[in-house]
């Protein structure tokens, strides 16, 4: 059986590893982290997530029709700027400081992100991380990731998201392993400090909450083609690898439209619609600035648009 879920690999990224990627080196190169599975024709099974190769991913990423989501990026050259409110988002939880780690990756909502951890600043964040609260910000590095002259290697996604430290094994040569998971989005306000490594204000944030009924029939239904989509692709992975590919347990079909087309729970279907458009992220690689974008968006019905229009040109 090929499983979608795998033992992690090492790479030298930014101080850490990532299980089952192929993503960007140091040097803005290709490195390989290990793989599960084989590359066949046209899909790849590689660790956590289904793999499309990056061909498919780019062609798609600049079609004409594609949902519109303008991507949002940091500058820490506003790092200097107060947020409006800042103290009241404090005060009510929505505001706080969190340490920020980036990647060359996107981590969304429920999603596990195990670590190798060996540069020294990064020792330091994760140590104190362990003795605070456990919570700290993966952000996205846009090194490489965006063709524009205006954003430079020090600019990060303004969305990221904060993980909850669940496990951290100390080696003996000071190197740490680390397991966490996503919990929820934010956007990046301003730095406090960025040495030894970056501290900044950050604001919590969720979906738009879908009100109307017709809008969240037409959600549900989006989400539906997702899931037969996302079927399809799983199947044909294991017919040209030749294996049955097994897909995280946590990853169900979305709630179906009732006969009467009356939910007896919208809030409960509007949550259920949000996280499996996330659950889609963590088992479907796109290309990152795709999946940053539909990180990033409050809408929900956003979201699913955007997977369905690339999922069906790689299906």
């Amino acid at each position: 059986r090929c499983k979608l879920t795998s033992k992690p690999h090492m790479m030298g990224f930014v101080g850490s590893w990532i299980p089952g990627r192929i993503v960007g080196g140091e040097d803005g190169r290709a490195a390989s982290c290990g793989r599960v599975g084989q590359r066949h024709g046209q899909r790849t099974a590689i660790g956590r997530r289904l793999v499309l190769l990056r061909a498919a991913e780019e062609e798609s990423s600049e079609q004409k029709d594609s949902v519109e989501i303008r991507l949002d990026v940091f500058d820490p050259a506003e790092s200097d700027t107060v947020a409006e409110n800042e103290a009241t988002g404090i005060a009510t939880g929505r505001v706080r400081e969190l340490p920020l780690f980036p990647l060359e990756m996107v981590l969304s909502p429920s999603e596990d992100a195990p670590l190798h951890i060996f540069e020294m600043r990064y020792r330091l964040m994760f140590n104190r991380v362990k003795e605070g609260d456990g919570c700290f910000g993966i952000v996205s590095s846009l090194r490489n990731k965006v063709r524009d002259d205006r954003i430079s290697d020090q600019m990060v996604s303004r969305v990221g998201t904060m993980a909850e430290l669940n496990e951290f094994q100390p080696l003996q040569d000071g190197r740490i392993m680390i397991n966490s998971t996503g919990r929820k989005r934010f956007r990046v306000l301003r730095y406090v400090e960025s040495k030894p490594y970056i501290r900044a204000m950050v604001e919590y944030f969720d979906d738009d909450m879908i009100a109307d009924a017709e809008e969240l029939n037409q959600s549900a239904k989006t989400a539906a083609e997702v899931w037969s989509i996302v079927q399809e692709i799983v199947t044909l992975t294991g017919k040209v690898n030749d294996c049955e590919v097994e897909v995280p347990d946590s990853f169900t079909a979305p709630p179906q439209i009732p006969s009467d087309g009356k939910w007896s729970n919208p809030d409960g279907t509007f949550q259920a619609l949000s996280e499996f458009s996330f659950k889609v992220l963590s088992v479907i690689s796109l290309e990152t600035i795709l999946q940053l974008q539909l990180l990033q968006t409050a809408s929900v019905q956003e979201r699913l648009d955007g997977q369905v229009q690339f999922l069906t040109k790689v299906a």
